[in-house]
């Protein structure tokens, strides 16, 4: 089973640091820490939880400043149940998805595999490759 982990926001310097110059000092310095971490995210697997209940797992591709995520090697999973109300999960491949930041419940990150992990020692590596090739700048503009 794929473990992720969550990602959480960046946090603001100690208090002992000083305080910043202006607020704007802030806001600029907060904003090139995110702009740096989601940029470290390129090519990266991710699992995009959404408001109706499903999640889509895909290589991220770039975000805009609306939080629209753009993904793509996309799967889909989604809770149904058969007429004798078994539920079980639904998958189906979308490709490329953009999925809109209003719809956004919680992003993960995947975790690398590891030599330790046992054996998807090659299959870690081998994905990490390929997901390089695809990220060649497209989120910059």
């Amino acid at each position: 089973m794929t473990k992720y982990k969550v990602l959480a926001a960046p946090t603001m310097p100690d208090a002992a640091a000083g305080p910043p110059a202006t607020p704007q000092a802030v806001t600029a310095k907060g904003e090139r820490e995110a702009v740096s971490r989601m940029e470290g995210l390129l090519g990266e697997t991710l699992k995009v939880t959404l408001t109706d209940g499903r999640f889509v797992v895909g290589t991220f591709q770039c975000l805009d400043k609306k939080k629209n995520f753009i993904l793509y090697n996309c799967e889909e999973t989604r809770r149904v149940s058969d007429e004798n109300g078994v539920e079980g999960d639904a998958k189906r491949s979308l490709g490329l998805v953009m999925v809109p930041g209003k719809h956004l419940v919680s992003v993960e990150l995947e975790e690398k595999k590891t030599p330790d992990d046992g054996d998807g020692a090659s299959a870690g590596g081998g994905g990490g490759g390929g997901g390089g090739g695809g990220g060649d700048g497209g989120g910059k503009g």
